[in-house]
């Protein structure tokens, strides 16, 4: 069998650029299932959550945005800061 007598078989990739609207329709078919009732239960119970552990939250807080600060200051003395190699 030659080169030129293969079929050529498109890839998945390909095949779904080849129709973008029923792929896209596809995609986000599940979306306009989730109904009002349980976005506010899901958000209810988020909230609740929330609540019983506000006492926690804040050290994390706190050292996340410790690090978000200190994070350049550290990058830049690693990098200028030389160390002697061991004998």
């Amino acid at each position: 069998m030659s080169a030129a007598s293969k079929p050529v078989m498109p890839k998945p990739e390909t095949a779904k650029l080849a129709n973008p609207a029923t792929s896209a329709q596809s995609d986000h078919e599940h979306v306009g299932k989730i109904s009002a009732q349980t976005t506010i239960f899901v958000l209810i119970a988020i909230a609740l959550i929330l609540y019983q552990i506000q006492w926690i939250l804040p050290p994390f807080v706190l050292a996340g945005l410790l690090a978000y600060v200190t994070t350049p200051a550290i990058e830049w003395s690693s990098m200028t800061v030389l160390y002697d190699e061991p004998a």
